[in-house]
Order: structure tokens, then sequence, then C-alpha cells
């Protein structure tokens, strides 16, 4: 069942894929049109004027904090072979709420939305790892690693 964990790792990267091409796309737009100054991306200290580019460039940045402890969380599942359709069914989940998190950001942007969302995201995330917390535990309660060791 390891192998499943691989499709909603690769459609989420997918998702990241699309939202970083939105943001450079968005940035490229801003800077032809002059309503961003090319410097504002040296340091991001100076003024922007286009919310458009903020909201983006902070969406984007977001898809590397919780996400990558879903990352995580998927490489430690298929190491541990702790992959059972209760992780493969969360980690879908998590795509979804994530998917929900970015049509809130950058869409209707409600801030009470938003934070629903994402701590959607990070329960499910917590979910997994007590699943998988309770699988390993199982799995050593059965075999030790010392089994036949001194004998």
């Amino acid at each position: 069942m390891e192998h499943l964990l691989i499709y909603p790792m690769a459609t989420y990267m997918f998702i990241i894929a699309i939202i970083g091409y939105l943001t450079l796309r968005k940035r490229v737009q801003a800077v032809k049109t002059k309503t961003v100054k090319l410097s504002y991306f040296r340091d991001y200290a100076s003024e922007c004027n286009d919310s458009a580019v903020i909201v983006l460039g902070r969406h984007f940045d977001n898809q590397f904090q919780v996400p990558v402890l879903f990352f995580i969380t998927c490489l430690t599942a298929v190491s541990f072979s702790s992959v059972n359709m209760a992780v493969l069914t969360f980690a879908w989940l998590f795509v979804v709420a994530r998917l929900a998190h970015s049509y809130v950001h950058l869409g209707i942007n409600n801030i009470l939305h938003r934070m629903l969302t994402y701590l959607v995201s990070w329960t499910i995330l917590l979910v997994i790892w007590v699943i998988l917390l309770s699988e390993i535990i199982q799995k050593s309660n059965r075999k030790s690693p010392l089994d036949g060791f001194f004998n």
C-alpha cells in the first residue's frame, strides 16, 4: 500500500507548481505594467501597490511551511511501512484541505475561513501522526529489534 501514498504527494506537488507559476506570472505582469517596481523583489522591503502580488507571493511561501511537514509525514509513513487505508485517506483529506485553503486565500480571502482551513489541515496532519505512532508502537510490540541478538 506504500506506493499509493505517492498519488496525494504528487498531486500536492503539482498544486504547488501551479501556485508557483501563477505567482511568477503575476509578478512579471506587475513589473511589465509598472504597478510594481522590479526592485521590490530584491528585498521585499519597498512598497508594493499590487495586493495580488503580495497575496500570491505569501501564499506560495506558505507552501513551504505546513505542506513540507506533510511530505515528511508521508515519507515517514513509507519508511516505517506504516501506510494503511487511514493514512492514505487522511493524506488525501490534507490535499483537499490545502486546496480549500488556496481557494479561500486566493479567492474570497476571508480571514476566518482561511484560519479554519489552515486548522483543518494541521489537525489532519496531527491525526496522521497519531495513526503512524500507533502503527509503529504496535509493530515494535510484536517483535523487538534485539530478538535473537543475544541468542
